[in-house]
Order: C-alpha cells, then sequence, then structure tokens
C-alpha cells in the first residue's frame, strides 16, 4: 500500500545563568528530613490508606493565592521560611488526595516558595479523561521550585502557566493524561480557537525549567508545551505514552531540550507550528527509541539536533512543511539513525561518490543530483529517504522504511521496497511523479 500524508495540524537563548541560579537554590536549600522521603509506588496508590506510608502527611489540597495568603497559610500551617532567596517558604511531606480540584495550587505569588517531598493521587473509578484536576499547579507565580514529588492518576500532574523564575526537580508523573504542561495564559482548552491563541500569546512563561524529571504511562503526552519561549528541560524521560507524544512543542520558541529520552511512544519529540510559529529550538543529546516516529518537525523553522540518537523507531527522523525554509533552515548535526550517520544535503550538487557513504537516514533539499539513487540500503526500522524541493530525481532499487518526496516535481521510484516503517511511500504536493513496480510490507 502506498500512503500520502496529508498536513496536520532564533538559536536558544543562553540558558546558563538560569540554570546556575537553579542550582544554587536547590544547594542551598536544607531538606526538612533527616533522610530522603521517596514517595510510595503507584500500584498501592488506590488501595493504601493515605496515612499508610512513613514519612508523608495525609492532607487537604492546598491553594494558595497571592503572597498575603501564602503567609498566613504559612503561619497556621508552621511551614517553615519567610519567603527570601536564602530562606524560602517550605511546603514537604504530605500525601494529598484529590477529586476534581488541584493537589497543590500556587497563584499570583513573588516569594520563594519550595514545594517537595509530596505525593498526590486521583483514585476514584471515574475515568480520568473527564476528570478536569492537576497534581502541582502554578499559575502567574515566580520563584516556586518543585522537588521530589509524585502525581500519580490525575488529568495533569504539573501545569505551570504564566511563571516565571519556576523550576520543577526530580519529579515523576504516572499514569496521566498529560504529565508536564507548559501554557502561556490561563487558555487550557485542548482545542483553543486561532483568536484564542493570538491573544494567548500575548502573554509568556519565561525562564521555567524542568529538570531530572518524568513522565510515564500517560494517556495523551509526556511533556507538552504551548507557545513558550526560553524555557528548558534538561535531563527529562518520557515513555510509554502509547498513544500520543513523549515531548510535544507547539509554537515555541528559544527552547532547549538537553538529554531528554522518548521510548515506546507513538512519536517520542514533535515540534510543530499550529497557529504562530516554531523556531530556534535545539534538541542536544536527545533519544528516541522504539516509538513509531522518532523526532519530527513540522514547520518550524531554525531548529537544530546535535549529537542526537534515534534507534528502533519505525522512522526515526521525520522533517515536514510547506516551503522550503521550512527544510532547508532546520540543521540536523551529529546525529545517527540505527547507529548509523544521518546525512544531509541542502541546497547543493551532490556527487555519485558522495551518494555512496553508508547513511541510517538520507535527506536531500533542494539539491541536484549527478547521478539516479540506486541501490540505496537504510536500516529498517527507522532509516528514510527523504526527498525535498528535490527535482527531477530517480530512485531505483532502494531499500529502507519508508521513502517521502515533499514539493517535488518530476519524479521516479522504481524497483524500490520500504518495509518495517511509520509509512511505505509518502508523497506530499508533488508534481508528475511515479511509483514504478514498488513495494510496501509491514507499516
Amino acid at each position: 500500500m502506498f500512503i500520502t500524508v496529508l498536513p496536520r495540524p532564533r538559536l536558544v537563548k543562553s540558558l546558563i545563568p538560569l540554570l546556575l541560579t537553579t542550582f544554587l537554590i536547590l544547594s542551598s536549600t536544607s531538606l526538612p528530613f533527616a533522610t530522603d522521603v521517596s514517595p510510595p509506588p503507584e500500584h498501592v496508590a488506590s488501595s493504601t490508606p493515605l496515612g499508610s506510608f512513613p514519612g508523608l502527611f495525609p492532607h487537604a489540597p492546598i491553594n494558595i493565592s497571592g503572597d498575603d495568603d501564602l503567609l498566613k497559610q504559612a503561619q497556621v500551617e508552621g511551614w517553615p521560611g519567610s519567603g527570601t532567596p536564602d530562606d524560602p517558604i517550605i511546603i514537604s511531606g504530605y500525601m494529598i488526595e484529590v477529586s476534581s480540584e488541584a493537589g497543590i495550587s500556587i497563584r499570583d505569588t513573588t516569594l520563594h516558595l519550595r514545594i517537595e517531598n509530596c505525593y498526590i493521587r486521583y483514585s476514584q473509578e471515574t475515568s480520568k479523561e473527564r476528570i478536569a484536576n492537576v497534581g502541582v499547579e502554578l499559575v502567574g507565580s515566580q520563584n516556586v521550585v518543585v522537588f521530589n514529588c509524585t502525581v500519580v492518576n490525575t488529568r495533569t500532574g504539573y501545569q505551570i502557566v504564566g511563571c516565571t523564575h519556576c523550576t520543577i526537580t526530580d519529579c515523576v508523573a504516572k499514569n496521566n493524561v498529560y504529565g508536564f504542561v507548559l501554557l502561556p495564559s490561563e487558555l487550557v482548552s485542548a482545542l483553543p480557537s486561532k483568536q484564542q491563541y493570538l491573544e494567548s500569546s500575548k502573554q509568556g512563561s519565561w525562564d521555567v525549567v524542568v529538570l531530572n524529571s518524568s513522565a510515564q504511562y500517560c494517556d495523551i503526552c509526556g511533556f507538552h508545551a504551548m507557545q513558550i519561549e526560553n524555557c528548558a528541560l534538561v535531563n527529562c524521560t518520557a515513555s510509554h505514552c502509547n498513544n500520543g507524544t513523549g515531548f510535544e512543542l507547539c509554537d515555541c520558541c528559544d527552547f532547549l531540550l538537553e538529554n531528554c529520552t522518548a521510548s515506546a511512544n507513538r512519536i517520542g519529540f514533535d515540534l510543530y507550528a499550529f497557529i504562530l510559529r516554531s523556531e530556534n529550538i535545539t534538541l542536544r543529546r536527545c533519544s528516541a527509541n522504539n516509538n513509531r516516529l522518532g523526532f519530527c518537525l513540522y514547520c518550524c523553522r531554525y531548529c537544530l539536533l546535535e549529537h542526537c540518537r534515534g534507534l528502533s523507531n519505525a522512522w526515526d527522523y521525520l522533517i515536514w512543511g510547506t516551503t522550503l525554509g521550512h527544510y532547508s533552515s532546520n540543521q540536523i548535526v551529529n546525529c545517527t539513525s540505527g547507529e548509523k550517520p544521518v546525512i544531509c544535503y541542502v541546497n547543493q550538487t551532490v556527487s555519485e561518490s558522495e551518494l555512496e557513504a553508508d547513511p541510517g537516514t538520507l535527506i536531500l533539499v533542494n539539491c541536484s543530483l549527478a547521478c539516479s539513487l540506486s541501490d540505496l540500503r537504510l536500516p529498517t526500522p527507522g532509516g528514510t529517504l527523504l526527498l525535498a524541493f528535490t527535482n527531477h530525481t530517480v530512485v531505483t532499487n532502494c531499500s529502507c522504511a519508508g521513502i517521502s518526496l515533499h514539493n517535488v516535481v518530476n519524479a521516479t521510484v522504481r524497483y524500490s521496497r520500504t518495509s518495517d516503517g511509520w509509512l511505505g511511500f509518502d508523497l506530499s504536493y508533488c508534481t508528475n511523479c511515479t511509483l514504478l513496480n514498488c513495494s510496501a510490507s509491514h507499516h
């Protein structure tokens, strides 16, 4: 079967000062426990009484709005700290069960606050798809650190909305619909209108960092960011989002993902422009393993994939767009596909000797070929051949996980085979292109 894909819906600013500040905050704040309190395992969450976990204390959901409310509740609860950088207020060691509200909600605060060693769960029988609850929610706040917390079974694990100088570190989201969500305003609709997008873009969630955190078994998405700038995900993992995406960035700019891993998801890393723009995103030393699609860039510009690794995905890499800039402005540098290099040629004439390399994935953008592409063998699964704006091309007797022709005129693919990929043959916005005696299997 031959399949056609239909369209779907500046370099990163320096984050060194932010990461250094985060390190100093974490290293200078003492823990209230003599030993580390690890959250209980998920498999006992719905059957074990709240008071049954050593070191954790049952507590009602916490809802704080503004600095005055934070100071008042801290005094009543006996939370230590004064709210300064050297003496943050500390909320720690709670076991919280939620229904339709947030487990911990912090709104419009500027005092320095640390939330740590908390376990939040939703254990009702009602499907979490219909419950608008969240584990930890930060809205319009500054100077908040969330450390070593676990959220289980809620619709959203951690939601950061319109915040600045906030850090989520060493946290876990498990069996949620969404694991970690970064939004620019209080817009939380799954399918906002274009006007809502344009209005919400006037605000931003700045300088938010998620470190050393994981999202597991989330129904839709492990890490989701929409219209976010100058933020980072570092040393994070997203796994077993079987029907969804590990890392999803929609209309984001100046964003860093470093040392992140996506495994056993439908899509590992999905970067795309929907209403606005998706630009200047860097993926450095990221890995996509055993996903249907490893790395996907849709209508993105000026993005960089550096030292990334795709392994055992149906397709390791896909770039998709409507203009030449959506292909030519992005860079894939020192990346691998099935342990072989990803080779990209952009805006050049490619010689026969250059085509004799042994790539894992081969991408040709706006190129002229000195000869036909013949007898190319790319690894299956994972290895793909992508021709974008590369016209008058003949592909003969090639074998790979998939062949994509995007915005191509006068191309012929003949006597070629695809297997074990995401799609067999992907022809999008093509004119006068021919498939002759080709086969596709196990897609």
